[in-house]
């Protein structure tokens, strides 16, 4: 206690000090001093307007003292120490009778909060000025969020300020603060000073400035007058000029005034007023007066809805009233006023926030205006909250809760609407606030007639004034029934039934529910999932092995039945040979065989509607058939297995062809026998089924069409072919069928890749389940199986199972299919799902936009994918695809053109597809880069695959798609639309229709004469080849003759299936990698052949005495020849061949734009020629110095001269030819050097015959 002991003794002190030295005028800033007798009391704010009239009695003080402390504890402290201290006497004349903490500020962080002591408050004003941090309560609160500059501090209860408002009678509006002290209670004394009201009452008139003007000679003048007529008169106050006007106010205190004391004054003012010069209007001076009347208000706080009565009483008399809002004069039929002899009243029906204000009643009488307001607000609807759960069931009960908030303001109360009696339990639940309510049917309630019957329930909160707030809930009354499982009309527990047949089930209940729903939980599954069902009857189309179930739903509570299916699987018949040809002699015997795949059926043979004996032999059954007599005729006959329970049966026709002809037919252990022309169908082989179909040509069985599909595929294929028949499946069956399709391929990837059948296969399951995939939404899961196998049946590995299959099938739609199936299927990827699966052929990315744009760019690529200027709506999912192989697959054919052989798909597929479940998206512009496959292509076209082309087989359609900008191995198109894009490119030069055809007849008419001279050729080295090979140098130059002959006819034979290959509209890529391979292989064998040609006459020429065996030679030729062409063709393959770029796109060829594998023969060419050149020059440089080997036989220097002649003429004539070969890569646009090219490299062969002949 020592802290507050010595802060309180020390305000004592400086208290003390102050008072003492004190003389009639106080410099103490905040203080107030009363001067008090039984006539009057007088009340002064500052030293300027303190002024004593007699001295009769004591002076009482109060002083207001701010203490800033920094911990709060002192002041509570204080307060209670203080309780106890006073009295306190310090002299004579001078005690301190008591103190109080009226205000304590205290901060937190940025925050003040400035709170009231006991019995203090804040006025309405400094509350809603300031903002309260606590309830706003008889228009005072008890804290306020921040510090009043003005050295503002609470008030006392009972002695609360209050503002008033000045409106002139005759002037313009002023506007001025009237304080009005209600009460002054003097504590710490003997007697209390009760009902003591000073008044400092505004009075107001109009005075108008004149060149005498003085403010104090007007105060003097207005104390006068005052002084003299109105009792308890204390001083005046000048308030000042109005701006801009010569009009004046001034403020008067005393203890009372009355209207006929005021009139009065007034005279007497404006009398003196005139005297003085000063120029007045008399009729401008009236008084305002706010303390003499009683406003009140019921109720005290007001919801929407209620009945609010204002009440003013006045204890004076008066002549007129008035009641205004927010200074308006109250109008309307809602405002019902009525007057009584003291007291005027207002009440308003069915309050709402537009009441909200400040009321005020005016009394009015001659001169003097009687004012009092109070601010009403409105409170805010209370929160009713009604919990029901909508159904009452008639075995328990139901409970109803109604949370009103706040609850204690309210009446609550519960009304029932209906005609059904109920028994009700009603309680309040304290600690939520909450009234509840707990229903309990009556038997009469759960009868079959009073079943699903309703009765609503309103929760009613009101205030007792009118206000009536309502929330309601409709009950309806359900009985639980008794489920029943019908099949066909008839309940089973377990039912059998034969695959293919389809049945009914329905869901019965003897009480009326609200819906139903169907699972299957199939065998070998752990849980139920849902059948797509919307009725209490299912259709089951395809059947499956299971427990099927029925779930009826009553109100909140689920009944069900459920029933096990057995379904038998219908009979797979297989005919070893469907169609068969037979050899009849004399009396033959034919075993016809059908087989099962189990033991569980029974079969027979027939023909023309007769059953033949049948024997059955494991699973199969046989007959022999004897055909009497042998004759050429065609017979039918029919296997005919029955299905579970002999319900129904399934058949297969085997057709037999007899012939009785003699001549050559063909014959195979597949297709067995036929004549020429014949067809014949086989099965296909173990681990596959469907068909072989096959003709008999030219004593060969042929085979036309490979049906044959592995036998895993096929039945995934027929399930997922139920899809179809059965949607009720999808939900079930798309990821099972997926899941297992994807393991499939994975697993045989290399048998399906090999198979067209089974490739086709694979696109129509693909097809069937994208086709119902709108029924379902595809989770990430679901999608990557699908990608996965998509990725396997478009691999490089499939282009030649590809190809069959559309040589097959002329409309080329199979790919088409598989684009068009990704397409649809991605559609339904779940919305809100960010997907990423990147596979090695195809790269999908699902990507969510929320008010964005999208782009996009895909792994380890240039291409990408941008929809700028379009803001996507929230949840918007974006789906890209990336085909990195699919354009070897797909035909170029286009709007143009359909047989466009000239064009080319230059780059990777893209597709593009945007949905959003909420809104409808719109693209008109989409912006796709593209990075090209093969860069000597030009002419880029930009283009989407248009499914309607060509009658629904799709083709490529530029419509909608232009180009941006083609550079750097990159195209940019801009399309207004979305599907799958790509980019058609050709040869930047178009040779006319003509000049192609031209260059084909030379090439393919020259290459083959070419060919047969170098047969001729070699028929003449072999008819001469004793008579030439005499020596060692004819035999070595004889043997560089025929290598080069047959390297050159080799390379021809290469060069012609290289042509037919790139006449293929897809080009298969191993074949033609193979091709050009041998085409390099045997046209460097050519050129180094010469350059062994060359070596042996620069040995014979330059080491004349030097000789070489025959088998040295021969083995020096042979390596050279042979074994250094293969070393540079095998390293060209093995480091070009893993990137794909090997060979040129769609030719037969070695690639030069991208890996230079061009060079890989060109260099070796090049090389040879210059060598051979140089050594050319040396043994001519050498047979002019001397003769030619003098020591060497005639018969050898004859050898050696024409040596000399072939490499001098040969070697520019075959390098001339693959010179202009060089100019053609320089320059293929030039249809000089096309034709010049195709007539030496065609007709080479026949100038080498025609050279070899003269030599």
């Amino acid at each position: 206690m020592a802290i507050p002991k010595i802060l309180l003794y020390s305000v004592v002190l400086l208290l003390a000090c102050e008072i003492s030295t004190a003389q009639h005028w106080f410099k103490i800033p905040g203080w107030y001093s009363f001067q008090a007798n039984k006539a009057e009391q007088s009340v002064e704010k500052s030293p300027a307007h303190f002024r004593q009239k007699r001295e009769t009695s004591p002076l009482e003080y109060i002083v207001d003292i701010e203490l800033n402390v920094s911990d709060k504890s002192i002041i509570e402290q204080l307060m209670t120490f203080m309780n106890t201290l006073f009295p306190i006497h310090i002299t004579n004349n001078f005690n301190i009778t008591g103190a109080n903490v009226t205000t304590v500020c205290t901060q937190s962080g940025n925050e003040i909060r400035c709170e009231c002591e006991n019995n203090y408050v804040w006025s309405f004003d400094n509350c809603t000025k300031y903002g309260s941090c606590s309830n706003i309560s008889g228009n005072t609160c008890t804290c306020i969020k921040n510090l009043p500059p003005d050295g503002l501090f609470c008030q006392p209860r009972q002695c609360l300020v209050y503002r008033s408002v000045i409106v002139p009678t005759s002037v313009t509006v002023l506007q001025v603060y009237l304080y009005v002290h209600k009460c002054y209670i003097k504590q710490g004394s003997n007697h209390l000073h009760n009902g003591m009201t000073m008044v400092k009452n505004t009075l107001k008139g109009i005075i108008l400035f004149h060149k005498y003007w003085k403010n104090n000679s007007c105060v003097l003048i207005i104390t006068e007058s005052y002084g003299k007529f109105i009792d308890g008169f204390n001083g005046v106050k000048i308030i000042g000029f109005m701006k801009g006007s010569v009009i004046t106010e001034y403020e008067v205190t005393a203890l009372g005034i009355s209207s006929s004391a005021i009139q009065k004054a007034n005279t007497q003012l404006v009398a003196n007023l005139v005297n003085s010069s000063y120029s007045v209007i008399e009729d401008s001076f009236t008084a305002r007066v706010t303390d003499q009347t009683t406003f009140t208000m019921k109720p005290d706080i007001l919801y929407p809805g209620d009945n609010m009565e204002l009440t003013c009483e006045l204890n004076q008399p008066y002549s007129n009233t008035v009641w205004e809002l927010n200074d308006i004069p109250l109008q309307g039929e809602r405002f019902k006023q009525s007057n009584g002899s003291s007291f005027i009243k207002v009440q308003v029906s069915s309050v709402t926030g537009n009441d909200n204000g400040t009321y005020e009643c005016i009394f009015k009488d001659g001169l003097i205006e009687y004012v009092s307001n109070k601010t009403v607000l409105i409170q805010q609807q209370p929160s009713i909250t009604l919990t029901s759960p909508g159904n009452v069931y008639c075995d328990g009960i139901t409970r109803l809760k109604c949370c009103v908030v706040p609850v204690k303001a309210f009446n609550v109360s519960w009304i029932k609407e209906g005609t059904l009696t109920v028994n009700e339990n009603k309680s309040f639940n304290e600690t939520e606030g909450c009234f509840i309510n707990e229903i309990t049917p009556t038997s009469g309630n759960c009868s079959q007639g009073q079943t699903r019957s309703k009765l609503t329930y309103t929760c009613e909160v009101t205030t007792g004034n009118g206000a009536n707030f309502q929330e309601n809930s409709t009950l309806i009354f359900v009985r639980v029934g008794n489920v029943t499982l019908k099949i066909d009309n008839a309940v089973y527990q377990s039912y059998d039934i034969s695959e293919g047949y389809d049945f009914n089930m329905n869901c019965t209940s003897d009480s009326q529910f609200d819906s139903v729903n169907w699972y299957l939980k199939e065998n070998g599954q752990n849980d139920f999932s849902p059948l797509i069902a919307y009725n209490a009857i299912l259709n089951v189309k395809t059947p499956l092995n299971g427990t099927y179930r029925c779930e009826l739903l009553f109100g909140a509570q689920i009944q069900s039945a459920e029933t096990t299916v057995t379904v038998h699987p219908l009979p797979q018949i297989t005919l070893s040979n469907p169609r068969l040809n037979v050899l009849c002699q004399t009396t033959t015997v034919t075993k016809l065989e059908c087989c099962v795949q189990n033991q569980g059926f029974q079969g027979v043979w027939i023909e023309n509607n007769n059953k033949l004996q049948t024997a059955k032999i494991g699973n199969c059954f046989q007959h022999n058939y004897t055909m009497k007599p042998c004759q050429d005729e065609t017979k039918e006959f029919i296997c005919m297995v029955f299905t579970y329970n002999n319900i129904s049966s399934v058949n297969s026709t085997l057709t037999i062809i007899y012939f009785t002809a003699t001549k050559d037919f063909c014959t195979s252990p597949i297709y067995g026998n036929g004549t020429e022309g014949s067809t014949a169908i086989a099965a296909c082989p173990e681990g596959q089924q469907g068909q072989l179909q096959a003709i008999c040509e030219s004593g060969n069985w042929r085979t036309l069409q490979d049906n044959c599909v592995l036998a895993k595929i096929n039945t995934i294929l027929t399930s997922s072919e139920q899809l179809l028949k059965d949607p009720a499946l999808v939900q079930i069956k798309i990821p099972q069928i997926l899941n297992d399709l994807n393991n499939a391929s994975t697993s045989l990837q290399k048998n399906i890749t090999n198979s067209a059948g089974t490739i086709n296969a694979v696109v129509k399951i693909l097809s069937a389940i994208s086709a119902v995939s709108g029924n379902t939404t595809v989770n990430a899961t679901v999608m990557e199986n699908f990608i996965a196998t998509v990725d396997v049946i478009i691999s490089p590995e499939s282009v030649n199972s590809w190809i069959s299959l559309n040589n097959q099938n002329e409309t080329l739609n199979s790919s088409s299919n598989l684009l068009f199936s990704v397409e649809r299927f991605t559609g339904s990827l779940s919305s809100n799902t960010t997907v990423s699966i990147t596979r090695k052929n195809i790269d999908l990315q699902s990507k969510i936009i929320n008010n964005g744009t999208y782009s996009s760019a895909f792994t380890n690529t240039s291409n990408q994918i941008e929809l700028p200027d379009t803001v996507l709506p929230p949840d918007t999912t974006v789906t890209s695809i990336l085909f990195f192989t699919l354009s070897e697959i797909l035909p170029a054919r286009n709007i143009n053109n359909s047989k466009d052989t000239n064009k080319t798909i230059n780059a990777d597929i893209t597709s593009v597809n945007v949905k959003n479940k909420n809104a409808n998206v719109s693209i008109d512009k989409a912006i796709l880069t593209f990075q090209v496959n093969n860069r000597s292509l030009d002419n880029p076209l930009c283009v989407f695959w248009n499914f309607l082309l060509f009658n629904k087989t799709g083709g490529w359609d530029s419509t909608g798609c232009q180009l941006q900008t083609s550079k750097d191995g990159t195209v940019s198109c801009l399309c207004n639309h979305l599907t799958s894009f790509s980019i058609l490119m050709s040869p930047s030069f178009n040779f006319p229709e003509s000049i192609r055809i031209l260059l084909d007849f030379i090439t393919y008419i020259g290459v083959g004469i070419s060919m047969l001279s170098l047969v001729l050729c070699l028929l003449i080295e072999a008819f001469v080849w004793t008579l030439v090979t005499k020596n060692s140098t004819s035999y070595m130059r004889h043997v560089t003759i025929v290598n080069i002959a047959v390297s050159l006819l080799i390379a021809d034979i290469w060069f012609m299936i290289g042509a037919a290959i790139n006449t293929y509209e897809v080009i298969p890529v191993p074949s033609c990698r193979t091709t050009t391979w041998f085409i390099h292989y045997f046209y460097l064998a050519l050129f180094f052949w010469m350059f062994a040609s060359a070596l042996l006459l620069f040995y014979r020429t330059m080491l004349v005495f030097s000789h070489l065996s025959k088998a040295a030679m021969l083995g020096i030729a042979f390596s050279l020849g042979y074994g250094c062409p293969f070393i540079i063709a095998m390293t060209t393959i093995i480091a070009t061949a893993p990137q794909n770029h090997y060979t040129v796109e769609n030719v037969c060829w070695l690639n030069w734009n991208e890996t230079k594998a061009l060079l890989a023969f060109v260099i070796p060419a090049l090389a040879i020629v210059a060598i051979n050149f140089l050594i050319l020059l040396v043994v001519i440089f050498k047979m002019l110095r001397r003769g030619v080997g003098e020591g060497s036989h005639t018969d050898e220097k004859n050898a050696l001269h024409v040596i000399v002649r072939c490499v001098a003429i040969l070697t520019p004539l075959f390098g001339l030819t693959w010179g202009f070969g060089i100019g053609l890569m320089v320059s293929p646009e030039s249809v000089g050097l096309n034709v010049v090219f195709a007539v030496l490299n065609s007709f080479q062969v026949n100038t080498y015959i025609c050279m070899l002949l003269m030599l």
